[in-house]
Order: C-alpha cells, then structure tokens, then sequence
C-alpha cells in the first residue's frame, strides 16, 4: 500500500530533487518540512497540494489518491467507505460513500482473489470486540466484496439489524451466529444471531492500525 508521503518522495526522487531543492522551489522555511511530509509526520496542508503537484510535475489525485498518469499498472486503488464497521456494540448507519482510495499491490490483492479492484472496498473498524483477532479499535479492514458466502471460522463484514459489523462467523445448531473474539472482555461481547435480513458484505483479509 502506497500513501501520500511514499508518493511525494517517489516524484521527488523521480525528479533528481533533494529535499532542501523542493524546499526551496515551495517557498519553505525548512527542508525539514519535506521530510516530515515523507516520513508520514505531517502532510502538505490542501492549499499547498497544487504546488507541490507543480514542483513535481504530477496532479493532486496521484498525490492524495494514487491514480492519474503517474498511477503505475502494478497498483490499485481500493476504495475507503465512509462507514465504520463496528467491531462493538454500538449500531452503525451504513453509507457507501467513498472517503478516498488506499492503493494496494495487484499481484498481492491477486493472491486474495481480487483480479478488479471494484470488488474489494476497506473499512474502518469501531470498537474492541475482534482485538484478539489481531483487530484493533480505529484499525482498517480490506474485505473481498466476492466472497459473501460463508464459512465457518472465517471473519466477515456483515450488515444486520444491529449495523455493520466485523465479526467471525460460527455455525452452530442449524444457525448463523457472529462472534466476537475479546476473551478479556467476553461479557460484554456477546454472540449474535445473524438472522434472515442481514446480508454477508465480504470477507475480511486484511488489516492495518497505527501503533
């Protein structure tokens, strides 16, 4: 996955640029500056993105979103949906609107059965109750939006009467129950009856947070 600062350095670097020359070139008081956008600390402030684009001979989209010209074959954009999928108790409104795109190697979403982007979408996850499946609070799920059949075990973006959900799906006496997977607060997790109205979205395979 590419971000916004591997983007600025790759043109940076793309242009024989050093860091105190695209400093300079943007009117900076410091090159430190440069180097706090690529090292993920900070991030060009939305007026400036047009000049930084300029400097580097590239476009705003490519900057913030990974796609334009400069977008290479190997990478692809998967959409953020503007919704969290709540890893909790709490009922969440599901939205299909796109926040921005995440870029992701093709041969690695490939090897996950994604061959189009178009199928695979990210959320964002609200809540504690799949910590223990290496699911943390305010982490980013990518689900493949192909596989909504069920399987036992397996973890699943799943729309039900109690909202979007992230939970690992269990088939016990002829039904299907979501479970939460929070052993040091198992109480307050407590298993759903997935019923006929909720809708399997996609499997969850993937998963980044911030340390």
């Amino acid at each position: 996955m590419t971000t916004i600062h591997d983007r600025i350095k790759e043109r940076r670097l793309a242009k024989g640029l050093s860091m105190e020359a695209l400093a300079s070139q943007l009117g900076l008081k410091s090159w430190q500056t440069v180097q706090q956008w690529e090292n993920g600390k900070t991030a060009p402030h939305r007026k400036r993105l047009p000049d930084v684009a300029r400097e580097l001979d590239t476009t705003v989209e490519y900057l913030n979103q990974g796609i334009g010209p400069d977008a290479t074959e190997e990478h692809a954009p998967v959409r953020l949906i503007d919704a969290k999928a709540s890893a909790g108790a709490g009922r969440v409104v599901f939205s299909e609107d796109t926040l921005k795109t995440l870029m992701f190697r093709r041969d690695w979403l490939g090897r996950h059965g994604i061959t189009d982007e178009k199928y695979a979408a990210c959320f964002e996850v609200d809540g504690q109750s799949m910590v223990d499946a290496g699911i943390p609070d305010g982490s980013v799920v990518i689900t493949n939006l192909r596989e909504t059949d069920p399987h036992p075990k397996k973890i699943y973006l799943v729309h039900t009467e109690y909202g979007l959900i992230v939970k690992q799906l269990v088939h016990e006496g002829g039904r299907w129950i979501a479970r939460s997977r929070n052993e040091a607060d198992k109480a307050r997790y407590p298993d759903l009856l997935v019923g006929p109205e909720a809708r399997v979205l996609g499997r969850a395979f993937w998963c980044a947070f911030e340390l």
